[in-house]
């Protein structure tokens, strides 16, 4: 009954593709992706005038000018090509190292921002599904991409996002009779969507960090992520062995399960889909990743689709309509007992310590200490094995139904008396353009396998490939700058990883998992002796007592920027001294401190936030210095044994109203250690670690930070000296 259940859930989707007033699953990928467009250009453009703009951390107007300079392009089509912005036109009659010359810098960038998101808007609500629209929307990000680039894009979602959009351009109705809703573009679509995953599995497993070899990433992840979620919370205190074993079924769900998307039969492939689903549901439930997940759900309903329009050829629909009820589930069956019943036990046995009591419930004895481990034998060398057999079967698999689709998709033309020939040759050159974009999306994993560094070095030859990839070199070299086809790898290191201090562990593991995020605080002083804590940023996680906050699908790059920093140093990041700079100059026109910054908290709750006044506090002392210091910090945990195990883990007191959201109560311990309890409304718990900017005045910041990079400065406000820090 359940297998028949699910078969269900992955075959009964027409009713999805009705409720959103789309035609097709071709339409709602459309929809979906403009929505994306739209969630990517008003985070931009909230954000343009704090960061980019001249009064901004970094102002755009001098990344381009510095482009422009390397670039050295004669003309400005021959500036495109190698930087894809529509910079190059707006800007042309501008000297590169002439700031007057281009006056409307940043109000035609916010006005390319507007336009996208116009286009994208016009998407997303079905007005128009047509190419050009894409188009636009294309050149508008990929010119904010290039504009603002260092360092508030180029992540990876970013990438993702220009190289789905050009794909987008192909798969957008190119006319107003271009009705039929199955297109060969849907297979470098679904291609993408497995590189993507595939790709971020590999990264994990090439990395050979003992969080993802011993499965323990989830353990640090919920509390090390950039901008963790209030629900976080509650996943950062669930027993080792149920987050070891999320460890194991997400890396499975990335290194194999993404290979069903490709399966030439539309049952397989929907198989796929509901599998993946509830990996990017977790994932967007527990962590601020913008429009990221949005974006990998949307990339999964090209997979979702069938191959064949209905006035395709009979012959070639035969794998389409060839599925009874019986072989459905037949097939179905089989996928899963292989995945489940046999690869998953194979690479991630589980084994158990000691038996249940008799009175034991499994509930019990799975957070017991001792109860049931879960080990990984995903080496880097089984994964490369797995890339280069799924990589031989899976190319000439996709290309073989990609011809399905193609003859397909030429013959609903060549067949309806409305088309012209014009009509079926174009519809010739998007199924050539989709076999070449096939091969292009593919040449990253070809980096991974003939790459001279890597440590389990497979060869192109053993798949019998290597002519393929080399003929999607040479077309990828014309398309690099257009940035059509990419690598990924997410979390190939976990963050805030506690040296082991050598206490038992739990569920097999012999370290305990104790947690130390670096975080940078700010803090502001009149005398150099008495300072205050910058409690403005919206959404990195500073206050203790604050819970944290749900962004996504905005993305609050000076919040991410900040996580970053704490990973390195000042030295190398010249935008975080700049905002210090802002900080203490405390300009209310200032869109930095208007636009990316909370209003500041009274002067008598800064130190003790939850402490309130009647009486209006007097108005402080200007204050004239300025530091940041490196914190550790962890997030608080629900009360039970293997949280009272781990090093430096802050319990919540056992009254806390909010202790138990849901645990079993076989899990809960009846009274936690004194030593160990946290106020039951911190969220964090935190130490200080040292300095990462030392003290220094505003004088200091402006003669070596500001005016050696040209960034603008504006006038103190009234009443603020310029006294330099003590030495």
């Amino acid at each position: 009954e359940s297998l028949a259940g699910l078969a269900g859930v992955a075959f009964a989707g027409d009713w999805i593709v009705g409720a959103m007033g789309a035609t097709s699953s071709r339409a709602v990928f459309l929809r979906g992706h403009g929505a994306v467009y739209v969630c990517a250009f008003v985070s931009f453009w909230l954000q343009y005038d704090g960061l980019l703009s001249d009064r901004g951390l970094t102002p755009a107007r001098a990344t381009w000018q510095t482009i422009a300079r390397r670039t050295a392009a004669p003309t400005a089509w021959a500036g495109f090509r190698r930087v894809p912005a529509l910079a190059w036109w707006f800007a042309a009659a501008a000297a590169p190292d002439e700031e007057a010359a281009v006056p409307w810098f940043d109000s035609e960038v916010k006005g390319v921002a507007v336009v996208g998101c116009i286009a994208a808007a016009a998407a997303a609500t079905g007005v128009s599904e047509h190419a050009a629209v894409f188009v636009v929307c294309w050149l508008a990000y990929s010119t904010l991409f290039c504009v603002g680039q260092s360092p508030w894009l180029g992540f990876q979602w970013d990438l993702l996002l220009l190289e789905s959009g050009a794909a987008a351009v192909l798969y957008a109705r190119s006319s107003s009779r271009d009705a039929c809703g199955h297109h060969p573009m849907a297979w470098p679509l679904r291609a993408l969507f497995v590189k993507f995953m595939v790709m971020s599995g590999l990264a994990k497993i090439e990395a050979r960090r003992p969080t993802w070899e011993r499965l323990t990433a989830l353990e640090f992840h919920f509390a090390s992520t950039c901008l963790p979620t209030a629900e976080a919370w509650w996943f950062h205190s669930l027993p080792p062995f149920v987050l070891r074993l999320a460890v194991a079924v997400t890396l499975f769900l990335e290194l194999y399960a993404p290979w069903l998307v490709l399966a030439p039969w539309v049952a397989v492939r929907r198989l796929g889909v509901v599998l993946q689903v509830p990996l990017q549901l977790v994932i967007m439930l527990t962590g601020n990743y913008n429009w990221f997940n949005l974006h990998s759900l949307v990339l999964l309903v090209p997979a979702w689709a069938a191959d064949a329009c209905d006035r395709g050829p009979p012959k070639l629909r035969v794998l389409e309509l060839s599925w009874s009820a019986a072989r459905l589930l037949t097939v179905v069956g089989l996928v899963l007992y292989g995945l489940f019943g046999r690869a998953f036990p194979a690479l991630f046995p589980m084994r158990v310590l000691r038996p249940r009591h008799a009175d034991e419930t499994f509930v019990a004895a799975v957070a017991r200490r001792d109860g049931w481990a879960v080990e990984s034998r995903v080496t880097p060398r089984v994964a490369a094995d797995l890339l280069e057999t799924a990589l031989g079967a899976a190319v000439p698999t996709a290309y073989a139904a990609l011809f399905v689709t193609s003859t397909a998709y030429v013959w609903s033309a060549a067949r309806s008396r409305r088309r012209s020939i014009a009509s079926a040759l174009w519809r010739v050159a998007v199924s050539i353009a989709s076999a070449v974009w096939l091969g292009v999306a593919w040449r990253p994993f070809a980096r991974l396998l003939d790459h001279p560094g890597r440590r389990t070095r497979n060869s192109l030859t053993g798949t019998g490939l290597a002519p393929f990839f080399e003929a999607a070199h040479s077309v990828d070299a014309v398309l690099e700058p257009f940035r059509v086809s990419n690598g990924y790898g997410l979390f190939r290191r976990m963050t805030g990883v506690a040296p082991s201090v050598g206490r038992d562990g739990w569920a097999g593991v012999a370290e305990a998992s104790a947690v130390a995020v670096p975080v940078v605080v700010v803090e502001t002083s009149a005398d150099g002796a008495t300072w205050h804590e910058v409690r403005r940023f919206r959404y990195y996680p500073h206050d203790p007592l604050r819970a944290p906050r749900r962004t996504a699908p905005h993305q609050p790059r000076l919040d991410w920027q900040m996580w970053f920093a704490a990973l390195g140093s000042y030295h190398h990041n010249a935008w975080f001294l700049h905002l210090l700079y802002k900080i203490l100059q405390d300009d209310p026109r200032d869109p930095v401190l208007t636009d990316l910054l909370r209003a500041p908290p009274p002067a008598d709750a800064r130190d003790h936030p939850s402490r309130v006044e009647h009486a209006p506090p007097p108005p402080p002392p200007p204050h004239t210095l300025v530091r940041a210091s490196t914190y550790e910090y962890d997030l608080t945990r629900v009360p039970t044994p293997w949280a009272a195990s781990i090093p430096g883990a802050a319990l919540v007191a056992t009254n806390c109203s909010r202790r138990a959201f849901f645990f079993p109560a076989a899990w809960l311990l009846d009274e936690a250690p004194s030593n160990e309890t946290a106020p039951c409304a911190a969220y964090w718990t935190r130490r200080r670690v040292g300095d990462y900017v030392p003290a220094v005045d505003r004088a200091v910041l402006l003669e070596q930070v500001l005016r050696p990079r040209g960034w603008p400065e504006r006038p103190p406000p009234s009443g603020a000296d310029g006294a330099r820090a003590p030495p």
